[in-house]
């Protein structure tokens, strides 16, 4: 594992304004078909200022080996993942997420614990992508709701299940993320939002105008 730290092109070190930020690093392993749990819980662990890691489409990886991984990890990209409950736990363990990306998620036994993400880790997450998360539901919707309180941007496209939607009180949630759930949560029949400072009362008229089939309480 040293030689791939010291080694690898694809590991680099993060710079601001021309400038290397020691120990800074943005990991891009997109496509790595041969990356295991056990090369991610090396990185995760001997790396602890690891910042950035993308792992879209690497389907032998089920996310467990971030587990315990370094609160500076603030991104990860793991879109077409095959993930596992653990997995999901793994990559928010730090407490240091800002931006993830998991859509497109394929789950590993037929899990459907994404209400993992609101339960305690993720509380700097600010973009969180679900895009194609067919599975996603009403409990998993609550629990990130709840648990991610400086939520900024939410992809729900094309997320079929979801029936249910709580927003109250989520105070980063603006116009631009209302009209993504308008057009992306198509079996959306009741969604409650209270306390959603950022939406403005035109926001909401028009998304009524269009969905007139969605309950807003």
């Amino acid at each position: 594992m040293k030689f791939f730290l010291k080694k690898n092109p694809k590991l680099k070190k993060r710079r601001r304004r021309g400038k290397e930020e020691e120990r800074q690093f943005d990991v891009n392993l997109l496509y790595c078909h041969a990356i295991s749990d056990s090369g991610l819980r090396d990185l995760s662990q001997r790396c602890r200022q690891l910042q950035a890691v993308r792992i879209s489409n690497c389907k032998g990886a089920t996310g467990i080996g971030f587990q315990g991984c370094s609160s500076t990890l603030a991104y990860v990209e793991a879109e077409s993942c095959k993930l596992a409950l653990e997995g999901i736990s793994g990559i928010v363990s730090g407490g240091g997420i800002e931006y993830l990306n998991l859509s497109g998620l394929i789950w590993r036994s037929g899990g459907t614990g994404l209400g993992t993400i609101g339960r305690g880790f993720a509380l700097r997450l600010k973009i969180l992508n679900l895009r194609m998360c067919r599975t996603v539901g009403d409990e998993s919707i609550v629990a990130i709701a709840e648990g991610c309180p400086l939520l900024e941007e939410w992809n729900l496209a094309l997320c079929h299940e979801l029936e249910k939607l709580h927003v109250n009180r989520c105070r980063n949630l603006c116009d631009r993320g209302l009209e993504a759930l308008r057009n992306g949560c198509k079996q959306l029949s009741v969604m409650y939002m209270n306390g959603c400072v950022k939406v403005t009362s035109t926001a909401v008229e028009i998304f009524k105008c269009y969905r007139g089939d969605v309950t807003v309480r």
